[in-house]
């Protein structure tokens, strides 16, 4: 199931969580979305692309995503009901 922050938000909300916090995280660096568009399939991160993932790149490519909201996770922090 897809989520938008706010339905995942609302859902957990309704189920009676409270103090819901959503955040986006990366879990796939740089390398495979450039697999993807060169060859339309997952995978990058685990070929020669995979040189280019040092910490720094894959915490400023985290930090650009989240910027703009295009994370590939959401993941939800809650009180339970």
């Amino acid at each position: 199931m897809l989520h938008t922050r706010e339905s995942l938000r609302r859902l957990l909300m309704a189920a009676g969580y409270r103090n819901v916090i959503v955040q986006g995280r990366q879990r796939y660096p740089l390398s495979n979305h450039l697999g993807w568009l060169s060859s339309g399939r997952p995978g990058g991160h685990k070929g020669p692309l995979a040189a280019l993932d040092t910490p720094d790149l894959a915490r400023a490519y985290e930090a650009a995503l989240q910027a703009v909201d295009a994370t590939d996770t959401l993941v939800a922090i809650a009180d339970a009901p």
